[in-house]
């Protein structure tokens, strides 16, 4: 005993096939080139565009993005700690190998994040993103060094 399912709501009598003399509809002209369409995007400057707002990253996205942050978090917090058993076995204050230890991790998770996000959503020529990406990574990045000099001239 065989049954067919069907959908609910769905009923042969209302499925017919097309008449096969009757040509299927053709597509929208477009319009003229030179005139402008209601649907069209305006057409951007490059400075427009530069500085316009990111459209966003999708959910898979922001997926990929967080599974590699995470990822290189691990091997970033391994590096912090061999920076700071290096500082400390060279004489620095435990303290300030510590500090420079989180410095250098932060450089490098903010680096790590801003590239992701920038090559994932393809950022890397809007001024919006690189910005505020590029501050955080240069002021990071100057107070990982700042900090590791002043932890290596430290004695205990």
């Amino acid at each position: 005993m065989t049954t067919s399912r069907q959908p609910s709501g769905a009923n042969q009598q209302d499925f017919s096939f097309p008449d096969a003399g009757v040509a299927p509809a053709a597509p929208a002209a477009s319009p003229p080139e030179g005139t402008s369409s209601a649907t069209a995007p305006p057409d951007m400057s490059p400075l427009t565009q530069a500085i316009a707002p990111p459209s966003g990253l999708s959910g898979q996205d922001w997926a990929i993005a967080g599974g590699v942050l995470l990822l290189a978090a691990v091997i970033f917090f391994f590096v912090k700690n061999t920076v700071t058993n290096s500082l400390v076995k060279s004489r620095a204050a435990p303290d300030a190998a510590q500090g420079a230890g989180w410095a250098l991790f932060a450089f490098l998770l903010a680096l790590t994040a801003a590239a992701v996000i920038g090559l994932l959503g393809d950022f890397w020529s809007r001024l919006v993103f690189l910005a505020p990406g590029g501050l955080l990574v240069l002021a990071t990045g100057v107070l990982a060094l700042v900090m590791i000099s002043k932890a290596s001239a430290t004695r205990r």
